[in-house]
């Protein structure tokens, strides 16, 4: 395993009706509600089923060295993006852009990528109540294991000045 990783469960998405299966391993009542909600309000919103075709699976491990990430159609999600709904949401939807940015015939570099990607994860922030803000910080300052670049610095800022430096 990559990093000493464990895996807990290996999750399939139906994209023709939304569902999740899980094919191995498993996950707490509430872990799995959390992510079929996050799937849900993802569904449609932000990416067509044409992109959503490119996703594989889903790996929720422990001991990965992030919180999520997508490597050939497979979103890897560390067990301690599951500790707030709304960061689970924010990691959820920061690789589904990635794969929706992947899809692009002319594909932006690496860096140009991951600066849009990153707005709009802090736009998604910006988006939430006051109480979800506070959680996502505290999940992230808690742990540095979690956030180990440290982008709760830009989320507060950005909290702090009430919107996105462009």
């Amino acid at each position: 395993m990559p990093g000493g990783e464990e895996t807990l469960a290996t999750i399939r998405l139906d994209t023709a009706t939304g569902e999740l299966g899980v094919v191995a391993g498993s996950l707490n009542t509430g872990q799995m509600s959390m992510l079929e909600d996050v799937v849900r309000r993802l569904l449609g919103t932000l990416v067509s089923p044409q992109i959503l075709a490119g996703l594989r699976e889903v790996q929720v491990v422990r001991g990965n060295d992030r919180l999520a990430h997508l490597d050939h159609g497979v979103i890897t999600l560390d067990i301690d993006a599951f500790k707030s709904r709304a960061l689970l949401l924010m990691q959820v939807e920061h690789e589904l852009r990635h794969l929706m940015l992947a899809s692009v015939p002319d594909r932006a570099p690496p860096a140009i990528e991951e600066a849009i990607v990153l707005q709009a994860e802090v736009a998604r922030f910006l988006s939430y109540s006051a109480a979800d803000q506070d959680e996502v910080l505290r999940t992230l300052r808690d742990d540095p294991d979690l956030d180990d670049q440290e982008f709760y610095r830009v989320l507060e800022t950005a909290r702090a000045q009430g919107r996105i430096n462009e």
